[in-house]
């Protein structure tokens, strides 16, 4: 049989998990990036990638044709976009105010 000592310890470690879950579900559903800031991104890391391959005049167009293709889906705590270029398809995670390539 549990003791009261018992139960009232087992209470308090599930109260401070389920403060640590709402915690960190605030930080990511703060730090969820728009669709403007992948936009701004992308322009900066196309840029980035056209400047490298010597065709940096490139990299804003580039860019703002593939933000017209961009699908955001927003899951609240993190997004995943997903641009087209040239027929091929690109996916991104949001999270943490970050974006980082998935395929």
């Amino acid at each position: 049989m549990e003791t009261q000592a018992t139960g009232q310890k087992k209470s308090k470690t599930n109260n401070l998990w389920w403060i640590i879950l709402l915690g960190i579900s605030l930080i990511l559903f703060s730090t969820n990036p728009s669709e403007a800031r992948f936009k701004e991104y992308l322009k900066e890391d196309f840029k980035k990638q056209a400047r490298a391959e010597g065709i940096g005049i490139l990299g804003g167009p580039i860019a703002s044709l593939a933000g017209l293709t961009t699908i955001r889906n927003d899951y609240y705590l993190f997004s995943t976009y997903e641009i087209s270029v040239l027929g091929d398809k690109y996916q991104y995670l949001g999270i943490f105010n970050k974006f980082t390539a998935i395929n």
